[in-house]
Parts: C-alpha cells; sequence; structure tokens
C-alpha cells in the first residue's frame, strides 16, 4: 500500500512540476497587430513641442501608411518653409507594452531621397527625449531604413525631415512583440471598455482588478488647490504607479467658488476647470478617478445640487467613479430614509438630509457610471449593506411605516430596478482609531459587493513622520494584508493632509514610503514581526481565575483595574498590549486572590509556532499563566498551557510552540507591568511559511509525503487539522488552493 501511494504521489509531483517550454516566435509587425491609434503630429523644430496636425495625411498618406504593402507611395507635404520650420510626421500608440526590436522606415525615390526620425518610448509625456530617438538621418531612397530600438515600446513617433518637393511615405513597420505580462492585467482596449461591477469584482473591461492610488485632497478645503500643492499631489500620484485617485471635491467651492491659499478669491467656473483638467490628466493615464464629494453627515442641498451639475459631466468617461458623499454620520435609518443629521463644524449645526437612496437614485438619472457608497460611522462600518442584516432591517421597518416588506425594498433596497447602473462600489475608510475587528464591520458586505478602502492610515502621531514607530509599523502590516487577503482597492489618505504621506515640497514622509511601495507592489515588509492576535482579531474577553476553585470566568476586572501614568485606560488595554508597541508599559493591579487577564479570539486558526509576552520591569518581575489552542472548550487544559508562572517576567520572553492555534489567553499573578502578548505563526496549510496558499506548499507537502515513512508533525503541514500529517492533508490544501 505505501508502495502504491508513493507511485501516485510521485505522478501528481511531476504533473505539478512539469514545465512546458515554447519556442520563440518571430518578431511581428505590431502595427497590422498591436496598433490602437494613429494620429498626425508636427514638431516645432525651434523648440521640440509637438502638436497634433493633419497635415500628414494631407494626400491621403495615412491609409497606407502602414498597410502592410511597399509600393504604394503617397505624397507628404513637408513644412519646412513654416516659421519657424516644422516636422511632419505621424505618431503610432500601440494597444499595450511591447518590446520592440526595431522600427523600419520605407519611402522615396532612388532619384528623390526622404530623410527621417524616429522616437520610441513607453511613455507620452518623455516620447519626444533625446533619450527615446531611436534614429536620425535616416535616408531613405526607395528602399527601407531600419531603426534598432531594444526596448519596451507603447509610442512611435516618425518625423519627415528633408525631402526634394515634398515627401513620399511607403510604409512604416515596428518589429517586435507583446510584453508577456500577466493576463489578468487590463490592456488599453480594456481600460476603454470603462469600471463596470461583477458580482464582488471591480472589472477594466472584462478582467477584475484591485486598484491602489492615494487621496488628492487640497480642493477639499483650497479653492486653488492649497496655492498649487494639488499640483504637486497630482505629479506625485502619477509618479507612484497608482492605478486609483481619489479626488477630495468641496461641493460648496465647486457650486460656488471660494477662497484659496492666503484668501485668493477663485470662481466656481476656475474651480470646476482645475477638477476637470484632474480628471483628465489622470484617466487619459488610466488612472480610475474616484470623484469624492467631500462633504459630511447626511444628503443636504449642497450635496444633491452638487451632484446634480457633476453627475452628467462625465457620464462618458467610464474610468470616473462617483463617491456620493465623503463619510455619513448618522444611523442606519437615517442612512436609507433620511432625516436631521449634525454637521461635523463644532457648533452642533443641523440640517436635512434626504437620504443616501434618494441621492443615488438622483446620480442614476444623469449617469451610469459606478458609484461609491459609505456606510455609517464616517464610512467605516458596512455591516448594514449585507443582505441578511438590510433583511433585518427592512422587516422592522416596513412595520414601523406601516409598508409591506417588499415595498420598503423596492424605496430603499440598493439592489433595486434601477439603481445597479454599471455597478455599486462599498467604500469604507479605516484608521487606526476605528474597532480593531475590522471583518465585523466589512466581511460580510465584502462577501456581496466590491469593497474600496477609500480611506486609511495610522493615526498615532500627527505632523511630518521621518521614521514609523511599532504601532504604525504594525498598522500597515495589517491594513495591507487585510486589503490583499480581501481583494479590495484602496486609496490612502493623502498626498498632502494628515497623516502626511508628502508635504507640501512634495517630500516624502515615512509613511509616504510605506504607501508607495504597497502601491507600485502591492507588498510591504518590515524588520517588525507581525502578531496574529493583532493582526486577525476578531474579539476579546477580561477573564479572572478564583485560587480556590481554579475556574476561568469572565469579568471586567482586569480592564478595571488597568491603569497608564496614573490614569485608568479602560478597554484601551485590549488594543494597546496588541498594538506593536512593547515599550510602554501599563500598570495593572492586583485584584485579592484571583489571577487576572484577557482572553483574545483570532478570526481563523493558524498554525503558530510562538508566543511573546513583554512585562515587568528591572528588579520588579511578573509572572503569568498563558495558554494556546484551537479550542475553546479545552483552552484552560494543561495540555494547552504554555507557561505557569515559572518565569520571571522582566523585558520580552519567548514561549515555542508548534500548533493550531484560535484563541490566546493570559492569567497575571497579583500587580503587573505589562506592555505585549504577540502570536507569530501563518496560515495552517502553509507549508513553506510565507504567509500566504500557494502551489509551492502544495509541492513542498507532497515532497514531505515521499521523502520518508515517518512524517514529523508540523502544525503548517497539518492542511486539516487532524494532528498527524498525511495523505489527507494534501486533499485539503488542493481544496483550499482550488
Amino acid at each position: 500500500m505505501k508502495r502504491i501511494l508513493s507511485i501516485l504521489l510521485s505522478v501528481l509531483l511531476l504533473a505539478m512540476t512539469c514545465i512546458v517550454t515554447v519556442a520563440a516566435e518571430s518578431p511581428e509587425n505590431l502595427l497590422l497587430t498591436t496598433l490602437d491609434s494613429k494620429t498626425g503630429i508636427i514638431m516645432n523644430t525651434a523648440n521640440g513641442q509637438v502638436t497634433a496636425n493633419d497635415r500628414f495625411d494631407s494626400q491621403g498618406a495615412m491609409a497606407i501608411v502602414n498597410d502592410g504593402d511597399k509600393t504604394l507611395t503617397r505624397d507628404v507635404y513637408g513644412a519646412l518653409d513654416w516659421s519657424p520650420a516644422r516636422y511632419v510626421g505621424v505618431l503610432f500608440t500601440l494597444s499595450e507594452p511591447c518590446d520592440v526590436q526595431s522600427v523600419a522606415v520605407t519611402s522615396g525615390y532612388s532619384n528623390l531621397a526622404d530623410t527621417y526620425r524616429v522616437y520610441a518610448g513607453d511613455s507620452l509625456e518623455t516620447l519626444y527625449t533625446s533619450g527615446n530617438m531611436v534614429g536620425d538621418n535616416l535616408v531613405c531612397a526607395g528602399d527601407t531604413q531600419t531603426a534598432s530600438v531594444n526596448r519596451t515600446v507603447q509610442y512611435v513617433a516618425v518625423f519627415l525631415t528633408a525631402y526634394t518637393y515634398n515627401g513620399r511615405i511607403r510604409e512604416v513597420e515596428v518589429f517586435g512583440s507583446p510584453v508577456q505580462t500577466d493576463p489578468t492585467k487590463p490592456t488599453m482596449s480594456d481600460y476603454r471598455s470603462g469600471l463596470m461591477v461583477n458580482g464582488t469584482n471591480l472589472m477594466i473591461g472584462e478582467k477584475p482588478v484591485a486598484l491602489r492610488g492615494a487621496n488628492i485632497p487640497q480642493y477639499s478645503w483650497s479653492a486653488d488647490g492649497d496655492g498649487g500643492d494639488s499640483a504637486t499631489a497630482l505629479l506625485a500620484a502619477i509618479n507612484w504607479n497608482c492605478t486609483i485617485v481619489r479626488v477630495a471635491v468641496n461641493p460648496e467651492f465647486y457650486l460656488n467658488g471660494g477662497t484659496g491659499k492666503n484668501g485668493i478669491s477663485v470662481s466656481a467656473a476656475d474651480f470646476r476647470q482645475a477638477i476637470d483638467n484632474t480628471v483628465t490628466a489622470l484617466t487619459s493615464r488610466n488612472i480610475a478617478v474616484v470623484l469624492d464629494c467631500h462633504a459630511y453627515s447626511g444628503v443636504y442641498d449642497t450635496v444633491t445640487q452638487f451632484w446634480q451639475t457633476v453627475a452628467p459631466l462625465y457620464d462618458d468617461n467610464e474610468l470616473v467613479i462617483y463617491d456620493l458623499l465623503n463619510e455619513p454620520i448618522s444611523d442606519w435609518q437615517t442612512w436609507y430614509e433620511g432625516g436631521t443629521v449634525t454637521l461635523p463644524d463644532g457648533n452642533g449645526t443641523q440640517v436635512q438630509s434626504v437620504g443616501m437612496i434618494a441621492l443615488l437614485d438622483l446620480v442614476r438619472g444623469y449617469s451610469d457610471n459606478v458609484v461609491a457608497i459609505g456606510g455609517i460611522d464616517w464610512a467605516f462600518d458596512l455591516s448594514g449593506f449585507a443582505s441578511d442584516a438590510f433583511s433585518t432591517f427592512a422587516n422592522q421597518r416596513a412595520s414601523a411605516l406601516g409598508m409591506t416588506v417588499q415595498a420598503y425594498r423596492e424605496a430603499y433596497s440598493l439592489s433595486a430596478e434601477g439603481r445597479q447602473g454599471r455597478g455599486i462600489v462599498l467604500s469604507t475608510h479605516i484608521y487606526s482609531s476605528k474597532p480593531l475587528n475590522w471583518d465585523a464591520a466589512i466581511g460580510a458586505a465584502a462577501a456581496e459587493y466590491p469593497i474600496l478602502v477609500g480611506e486609511y492610515n495610522p493615526y498615532y502621531r500627527t505632523g511630518y513622520i521621518s521614521e514609523l514607530n511599532a504601532k504604525e509599523k504594525a498598522f500597515y502590516q495589517r491594513i495591507f494584508r487585510f486589503m490583499n487577503e480581501g481583494g479590495f482597492s484602496s486609496t490612502a489618505w493623502s498626498l498632502g493632509a494628515e497623516p502626511f504621506l508628502i508635504n507640501h515640497n512634495g517630500d516624502i514622509s515615512a509613511l509616504g514610503t510605506a504607501v508607495k511601495t504597497y502601491i507600485e507592489t502591492g507588498i510591504w515588509e518590515c524588520d517588525q514581526p507581525e502578531n496574529l492576535i493583532e493582526q486577525q482579531y476578531d474579539s476579546v474577553r477580561s477573564i479572572y481565575r478564583s485560587g480556590t476553585t481554579g475556574r476561568v470566568r469572565y469579568n471586567n476586572t482586569f480592564i478595571n483595574q488597568a491603569y497608564k501614568d496614573g490614569a485608568a485606560v479602560g478597554n484601551d488595554i485590549i488594543g494597546a498590549l496588541i498594538d506593536g508597541d512593547s515599550d510602554t508599559h501599563y500598570d495593572v493591579y492586583e485584584w485579592e486572590g484571583y489571577l487576572t487577564g484577557l482572553q483574545y479570539t483570532l478570526l481563523d486558526t493558524f498554525a503558530a509556532y510562538e508566543v511573546r509576552m513583554s512585562s515587568g520591569l528591572s528588579g520588579y518581575p511578573d509572572r503569568y499563566q498563558i495558554y494556546a489552542s484551537d479550542s475553546l472548550d479545552t483552552l484552560y487544559s494543561a495540555a494547552n498551557r504554555v507557561e505557569n508562572m515559572t518565569v520571571d517576567h522582566t523585558g520580552t520572553v519567548t514561549y515555542t510552540i508548534d500548533k493550531p492555534v484560535r484563541y490566546v489567553a493570559f492569567l497575571a499573578n497579583g500587580y503587573v507591568r505589562i506592555k505585549e502578548i504577540a502570536l507569530s505563526g501563518v496560515p495552517v496549510g502553509d507549508v513553506d511559511g510565507d504567509h500566504t496558499l500557494g502551489a509551492s506548499d502544495l509541492t513542498l507537502l507532497t515532497q514531505q509525503l515521499l521523502g520518508t515513512e515517518t512524517i514529523e508533525f508540523t502544525a503548517r503541514s497539518d492542511a486539516n487539522k487532524s494532528g498527524e500529517v498525511n495523505i489527507l492533508d494534501l486533499i485539503a490544501l488542493k481544496k483550499r488552493l482550488a
């Protein structure tokens, strides 16, 4: 039987590691296969400025310039006699980046030669620079001249620079092949289809995407973009390779104009033009734009008037997402139905809101663009959008209003007929001040809608931050993993407002460096170990144990007895002990005759390999009971006890374990000065320990099973959590990867 198992596993491993080699193909003429557009252009010889102009096509040259037939010729009228002189040419835009080997130009007659200049590059902004000039003084006398390129190219420009009477173009060829990229990455043709929603995916064309970018905030408080700082933010967004940018727009300025930096007055027309310029600058580069009505609380007159003006403008630009209201601040009833809301202006100003559904209906009357909708609690809480939650809510409200449930659903459901358009994404704002259980606020809704994390960042400190502290590192570890695991799009706050990613000079802060790395690569790493209790936080309970009965019970004694610098901290102790900061201590006073502590629950079971406890001060050691288990029923058993009052803690003490864990608890013996408790580990089945499940884990597990008859137990390899490693773990892991 073992021999048969070994043969079967060998076949499986061979199938998994099989590599198919494909012979390299000859370069193709990309102007026949991968052309997106061609445009007539002229270059001012005095300053090098290039503008669109149809002179190249005055005799029909555009039709034959890339038709594959070198026998056909057309005259091209030059413009060297203009003042200043111009070179006449054509710009070719490929539908996607390509590895280009060469550009060939065929032109002229044997006795009437033409001369050409060729540019090739991957950016239209830098195309006409000396570094992208790949050919100059190419003399074509009825033959073909070739310019060597050998680089990634999306734009090719060919200019007629010398001729007799006029030029005689025959053919331009661009030889190469499309860049071998991720097939899931949108191409230029996909971007022309715009954004839409399919199920829980935000789509560009037919491809699901998780877009990453940042916020441009200046137009939310300054009618002139804070004296030009908005331009600095725009440049940063482009240079950081953002694929989505959220532009925060003050609706009052958009309607009526307002005041900019140093009291400068700006008209509504000028403000609108600035916003339109920003949108155009981004979407012309295939960067999606979230147009954010940067108002608060509810849908009052200014908000509705803003969307009556804006919604029709970008209906044809389907890379624009309409973010209907920056941060709603109300209960769910007011969110859906309208009512009185209080503005966060410090004066307690109250206004009437017509409700978000009425606003959505208004926008849908003008445009079917994708819309972004934030939940309650300053857009953080999306729980009320989940089907089960809305059903319960609809039943309650229908009864209270004397309506049928069906009538209420038709009046207020996001999924009611006519409200979807090209789709709805839910926008959440996640800051370090929000409740620890993000999944409770977002998870259920994320199972039904695409999610945009419209704003995120830590708020532990103010000002320009030059170096991350432990809590900021822990926040970034958590938020980036959370967004990646959910497949969420995101726009960090912000390029020029607290907490600063850049300052007004464009200098990148430590926060900006972390966010920029994530935007460009989708990952961010630091030297600080991740704490699964914080990363995968689900809930916590305060616990105590009697010295006489030994039974663990729940009450708030530990929380009530916690102090920092002599002041009670209450529930803040829950997050403070898992936030990455192992330097700051908290005093917890003893409760006579009892051990007190906390019991943390993770969102899932993980293969844990280490527990760390930071506590005590030199000369004043602390002692603990520490437990870790995948079962709450057996958590406080001797088998799951990691430590039992034997170690003096005067710093960070590490306990090595190798077991599946979902629950971690500690009980303190008397007065303690506690700093941090942490758990390290990886998802169950993550055999290679890289924190993600993939084909490499399947390969390694197969190799383990093939390598020996006696398999050493490891929590990482025990994919089905049975307590042993065998072929059933291979099956379980394959199912999880399917």
